[in-house]
């Protein structure tokens, strides 16, 4: 996407006040962006067929309830880079989202932040506000920290972190959006897990 056009922008957020606000910070660069709407986050599938924004800026209390909105902009928009402006640090919201198609996060929507955020986002195609960095890399470090614990030590780093949320019960699916790692790669992991350590299923390793 190139920087010397003008960039379509739309904005969806739970009230139109908040809508505003970031209009009014997005329209301080007219030369680069172009907000095309400001809309209430449940009316964005209505518009968003017939504009097809190179952009859409998406704020919600409830992505938990939103998921099929996000997947369905996609659909509708396949090329258009979805914007998720949100101060929750919810690892398992993100994989969600990001299996949606959101394509960045952003935490901070301060006029000079935003507008640089944007154009890094379009020369990117993502981005990740860097305190959901932190909090993601700290999760794996307590992971492998737990895992040299009382493990196999046949058991490769992976299968490690896989092995220590397995004795916690968490199922294939807690364990891939943990680790961020698709299901299948789970239990793959997990075969060869309970091969390793001569176990024929996951309730008889638990119950060890």
């Amino acid at each position: 996407m190139s920087l010397l056009a003008v960039i379509s922008v739309i904005i969806a957020c739970d009230t139109s006040t908040q809508g505003e606000a970031i209009k009014k910070m997005i329209d301080k660069e007219p030369d680069v962006f172009i907000v095309l709407d400001v809309v209430l986050f449940e009316k964005i599938l209505e518009v968003v067929g017939d504009y097809q924004p190179e952009i859409i800026i998406c704020t919600s209390r409830e992505w938990e309830e939103n998921i099929d909105v996000l997947s369905e902009i996609k659909n509708v928009c396949p090329q258009t880079l979805v914007v998720m402006v949100t101060e929750r640090e919810d690892t398992e919201i993100i994989f969600d989202t990001l299996k949606a198609g959101v394509d960045s996060y952003l935490g901070s929507i301060t006029p000079g932040y935003l507008l640089r955020s944007l154009e890094m986002i379009c020369r990117c195609g993502i981005m990740i506000f860097p305190r959901m960095i932190k909090t993601r890399i700290q999760k794996i470090v307590d992971l492998s920290e737990d895992a040299s614990k009382g493990i196999p030590e046949e058991l490769t780093g992976r299968e490690r972190e896989i092995y220590s949320l397995l004795l916690k019960r968490y199922s294939n699916k807690e364990i891939s959006q943990q680790l961020f790692i698709s299901e299948s790669t789970v239990k793959v992991h997990v075969r060869n897990i309970l091969q390793k350590i001569g176990t024929k299923s996951r309730a008889t390793l638990i119950d060890n």
